[in-house]
């Protein structure tokens, strides 16, 4: 159970010894950069720790509070906490279950500091959330990109391991500090990723940026190359609901649900349909195009009784089964957080009826 220490009870604790976890030494890492104090040192003594944690709750103190928790600090980058609407309460349960992974990775080239900030990770699934800080200010409406951006797997492409993934600035977020942007990665595999224990890389080469309409402005050359071990648990639940809808001549074989992606498997025959447009000569053509199934997941129904929307803002895929060609499935990456304890049923709605269809989990 955690609690919320003002600094009187922050003074209290620092007067007695304490012996510090290596999750929480790591977190406290990344909060010493934070606040600009030096990195911990490897195997410092008990009361050396001690010291190390004066400080970082000193800088919480200049804050007013700091929330500590059996698992440590809670140390989630409060963009994407927002974004992800992770309160307090599901930020410690995606700690505890080892989604949201406590990472010390940066890299400093010609005065740009790229650090990874915030990583979230499932069997199936990944979000990273970098910050790029540069030395001089530049224009709150210039946009930023990398001539080379590749995330490497034991030094090997992702490529060899079915990854995809799609990585940009986050979109409409504004820049609080001229000199500081973000960048963040979707990644998604078609199968269960069995990379435990893995270094994982990400490769950034040469920043630039653009104002709208005007000439692209090189901000440093060089490369950042940001390393670190991948250390998760499997998170996704599968149920398999064998669910007809008769009124829309579709089933529901089965739901994965992760807390941060979704996936639905239907029982859907592969019909075309043909589609008109103009070819690249800007002549008549017409091409034929798979229909996609007739329903979709529109609300999550939780236990409680409370409805919510499916957020399917990050990155998602559609295929059939190579064994089945019956099975047709879509998945997508959430931009909110699901704790799959917590969801009772989904609902699905017809594209053409708009009829809703419940399904219970």
């Amino acid at each position: 159970m955690r609690e919320k220490y003002e600094n009187k009870e922050i003074e209290r604790i620092l007067q007695y010894d304490v012996e510090i976890p290596q999750e929480v030494e790591k977190k406290m890492q990344k909060a010493f950069r934070q606040i600009g104090a030096v990195e911990i040192q490897k195997n410092r003594k008990r009361r050396g720790l001690r010291f190390q944690l004066a400080l970082a709750l000193a800088g919480a103190m200049i804050l007013g509070t700091v929330t500590v928790g059996a698992t440590g600090f809670f140390l989630w980058d409060k963009n994407v906490a927002e974004r992800f609407g992770a309160d307090e309460d599901k930020q410690r349960i995606l700690e505890e279950k080892k989604v949201a992974i406590p990472v010390e990775a940066f890299s400093t080239v010609q005065g740009v500091t790229i650090s990874l900030e915030q990583f979230l990770m499932t069997e199936k699934d990944m979000y990273l959330y970098f910050k790029v800080e540069m030395p001089e200010e530049i224009s709150p409406s210039m946009d930023i990109f990398f001539d080379e951006l590749e995330l490497l797997i034991d030094g090997k492409s992702s490529l060899d391991y079915d990854l995809s993934w799609s990585g940009s600035e986050p979109f409409d977020m504004e820049h609080e500090q001229s000199n500081v942007r973000y960048w963040e990665y979707f990644v998604q595999a078609k199968d269960v990723m069995n990379l435990q224990g893995k270094t994982m890389t990400a490769h950034f080469k040469n920043l630039a940026g653009q104002v709208k309409n005007e000439t692209v402005q090189s901000i440093a050359e060089g490369s950042w190359d940001l390393n670190w071990k991948l250390d998760y648990s499997p998170s996704q639940k599968t149920f398999t609901v064998d669910r007809e809808v008769p009124e829309e001549n579709i089933t529901v074989k089965s739901i994965d649900i992760s807390p941060i992606s979704m996936k639905v498997t239907y029982d859907w025959k592969k019909t075309l349909h043909e589609i008109e447009g103009v070819d690249a000569n800007g002549d008549k053509a017409v091409w034929e195009e798979e229909d996609v199934p007739p329903i979709y997941p529109a609300q999550y129904r939780l236990k409680d009784g409370t409805l919510v929307t499916i957020d399917k803002n990050g990155m998602g895929a559609t295929g059939r089964d190579g064994e089945n060609e019956n099975l047709y499935w879509e998945s997508w990456q959430s931009t909110k957080v699901n704790i799959v304890e917590d969801i009772q049923s989904v609902v699905f709605v017809g594209t053409k009826s708009g009829a809703s269809y419940e399904i219970d989990l």
